[in-house]
């Protein structure tokens, strides 16, 4: 199959004023600078990789992430609210040495190649924003996309004064950018207005523009061009979305925010609190200096370990006695999970989504009402979990130096009270079901809750220290250290993109990709000698990063006619005797040199006028 595909990004097809001939002309591009901002919003979710990966709620993972034997939801649930606009993220390179140096992904090389009849083709790397196990994070990937543009029915925007030309632009079809932009109108009597006719929040949301700098006021040659367009995910731009049209993006929450001075202050109130080595996960500061200014807080996203620690409870006062973590120092330590996750195995899993955990709904199908199935798990509950934390509090009722048949003997009467209190909280929290401020399956999670902290309190009436917040966690107890889990957010994205270019020659190339060459060949250019334009082809046994630049008999590179990925097959270039900056060489001999992967080559070639 012959594909034609020519390489001159971004030249156009440039229409005529009454005023003024603007030449059509061709040629091949390169990126000196770039601006890309991104703006997300939250969304609904959607999809099926929503009900995969998608959550609105940061959480924190102990002992990391990766092998995560406890995962808790961050308080203040949920952290993002569909509608929710997050921070702008803004790429800004402006300069060739930004686009080098300016990311730690890597460097920024970019080729743009259009022809008159509209097929473009983009080769070399350039800026984008991904998340990948819901980390987002700036990445430079390679790119070689041929696809198609238009540059509208309009005539362009005429400065005279400036030699600026300004065409409404927008990439129709491409693998990799947006698809469907629609070139904005900016002269005639169908000249359109931004905000109105197209722009965020009408019906054109994905349009562009391009500005044409010419070297002169002749409009006749190319000096430079800087495009914009705007984009939102959807079906027709082919971003954001899977095979089944449904919107799939992703932000990735990888860091949370607090502080290292709430428990300095707190401790300096109550000397009960122990100051940790970790900052307090969600923490919002503390004025120590007492300057007007808090101190020690860490900025979202760049906080990754720390503590959960809660000294206010659900109602926002410090230490007034409803506070879940009061016994264990107000910290998450490993006393109080083992607790909490002693409540969570009992009661069991949810796996059918009915709002009653499955081992409490095996209890109640044997006959027994809810209340009466609650207050036997809580009995069940105590006695797997009192084990756990006499073992681990080096906890000894008898002071015989064991925890044996005598301990369990003194402890097994507290199974009763615990089961009494569960039925007790049970009650107030099926009023709450009954006015409908609460489900059903909060009323449990809530009862479990409760039950765990108060068997933490019956602990602590038996002479036993639960609080174990004066360490960190030493592989038996002690202060919990969680790492902040990446987490995916479903965003809905607009990217607002602003590339500019310098002119660096005409060139087009034909690729016949039929037939696999044997080896690598250079062939004589043809024409030889030319005026003004000859072809020089190359065959390609394998696909490779192809560079073919010219050069004169001085060993000075006049201009680069091609540089990108080619696919194995013979392609031939033309070349218009063009330099960089788009004028017309003078007669002599040139040098054309193809270096491809591993293979190059230099060839002579005369130009006569």
């Amino acid at each position: 199959m012959n594909k034609r595909s020519l390489l001159c990004l971004f030249l156009f097809v440039v229409t005529s004023t009454p005023q003024l001939t603007v030449a059509q002309l061709g040629g091949y591009y390169h990126m000196t600078g770039v601006n890309v901002q991104y703006t997300y919003v939250i969304r609904p979710m959607d999809s099926a990789d929503d009900s995969t990966d998608g959550t609105y709620s940061l959480t924190a993972s102990w002992p990391n992430s990766a092998n995560a034997l406890y995962t808790h939801t961050l308080p203040g649930a949920p952290h993002f609210s569909v509608g929710d606009t997050l921070p702008i993220i803004n790429v800004p390179l402006h300069t060739p040495t930004a686009l080098q140096y300016g990311l730690s992904s890597g460097p920024i090389d970019l080729y743009m190649s259009v022809s008159d009849e509209g097929q473009m083709q983009i080769t070399g790397t350039y800026p984008a924003v991904a998340a990948v196990d819901c980390s987002t994070a700036s990445t430079v990937p390679a790119v070689n996309d041929n696809g198609t543009y238009s540059l509208g029915s309009c005539d362009p925007l005429i400065d005279s004064t400036a030699n600026i030309a300004t065409f409404g632009f927008g990439i129709t079809t491409s693998g990799i950018f947006a698809n469907q932009m629609s070139p904005v109108c900016f002269t005639g009597p169908n000249a359109e207005v931004e905000g109105t006719d197209y722009g965020i929040g009408t019906n054109r949301t994905c349009w562009g523009k391009v500005d044409v700098q010419y070297t002169d006021n002749t409009f006749s040659t190319i000096d430079s061009i800087i495009i914009y367009w705007e984009a939102q995910d959807g079906v027709a731009t082919t971003l954001g979305v899977n095979t089944a049209g449904q919107l799939n993006r992703h932000f990735g929450s990888f860091g949370a925010f607090g502080d290292s001075s709430t428990t300095t202050a707190l401790h300096a109130i109550n000397p009960a609190i122990n100051v940790g080595t970790y900052p307090i996960i969600g923490g919002s500061g503390a004025d120590l200096n007492q300057n007007d200014t808090l101190d020690n807080v860490i900025a979202a996203p760049n906080l990754e370990w720390g503590y959960l620690f809660d000294p206010k409870g659900p109602d926002g006062e410090l230490f007034t006695g409803d506070e879940p973590m009061r016994f264990t120092g107000y910290y998450f330590t490993r006393h109080f999970l083992i607790g909490v996750g002693t409540i969570q195995t009992v009661l069991g899993a949810d796996a059918n989504g009915d709002g009653i955990p499955d081992n409490l709904a095996t209890v109640m199908g044997g006959g027994l009402p809810l209340s009466d199935a609650i207050n036997q798990l809580a009995g069940t509950f105590w006695n797997a979990l009192w084990p756990q934390l006499a073992t681990s509090a080096e906890f000894d009722l008898d002071n015989d130096g064991d925890v044996d048949a005598a301990d369990s003997t003194l402890a097994a009467g507290y199974a009763t009270q615990i089961g009494t209190y569960a039925t007790t909280v049970l009650a107030s929290q099926l009023v709450q079901v009954a006015l409908g401020s609460l489900t059903q399956a909060e009323a449990l999670t809530n009862t479990g809750s409760a039950v765990a902290v108060y068997a933490l309190q019956i602990l602590g009436t038996m002479g036993i220290t639960v609080d174990d917040s004066d360490h960190d966690f030493n592989g038996v107890n002690g202060r919990l250290v969680f790492q902040i889990d990446n987490v995916c957010v479903p965003i809905f994205s607009t990217q607002r993109v602003n590339p500019w270019f310098d002119y660096v020659g005409g060139a087009s190339i034909e690729s016949d990709e039929s037939l696999i060459p044997n080896k690598f060949a250079l062939f004589d250019n043809y024409p030889n000698p030319f005026n003004p334009t000859t072809q020089i082809a190359v065959d390609l046994p394998e696909a490779a990063f192809t560079e073919l630049t010219v050069w004169n008999i001085m060993g000075q590179k006049v201009v680069t006619l091609h540089s990108g990925e080619l696919n194995a097959g013979r392609h031939t270039i033309s070349f218009d005797g063009r330099d960089t900056n788009g004028k017309q060489l003078t007669s002599g001999m040139y040098i054309y040199r193809v270096k491809a992967g591993k293979y190059n080559a230099t060839k002579k070639m005369t130009l006569m006028k």
